[in-house]
């Protein structure tokens, strides 16, 4: 990667914001997390969650999927990606309050109402995460 490259810029930007001597929010952050919210969002690139919200640094713990999908329970863990983040931010960090975001023009949501992945593909098998089922 050059060094010009915009996301090393960006990075040393973050740096120079965020690590001077004059602000101590990553200085209280290396002594831990204390997160109040739990936000599952859209991995969606036009979708950030803390900047949405105002959130500094610490004030959110973020999981991110496509089509921001929360998988019901299952004892073999099918999908335990997002039931360990749930866990920890329930269990561990002790977060107040669970967000599920949802946005506008979502490509996952449009990509399972179209059936335009293919049938054994890993998307297909997660977007079925948000099919509605008939329960007898």
């Amino acid at each position: 990667m050059p060094l010009d490259d915009p996301l090393l810029q960006g990075f040393r930007r973050f740096q120079q914001q965020y690590f001077s001597a004059d602000n101590p929010i990553y200085a209280s952050l290396c002594q831990g997390q204390h997160p109040v919210t739990l936000v599952i969002a859209c991995c969606d690139s036009r979708v950030h969650p803390p900047a949405l919200m105002g959130s500094q640094p610490g004030e959110m713990f973020v999981v991110r999927n496509v089509a921001n999908l929360v998988p019901p329970h299952s004892p073999d863990n099918q999908h335990a990606s997002v039931a360990a983040a749930l866990e920890f931010a329930v269990l561990n960090l002790k977060v107040g309050r669970i967000i599920v975001m949802g946005h506008s023009g979502c490509g996952g949501i449009q990509a399972l109402l179209k059936r335009s992945t293919p049938a054994d593909s890993a998307l297909t098998h997660w977007l079925s995460i948000a099919e509605l089922k008939h329960v007898n």
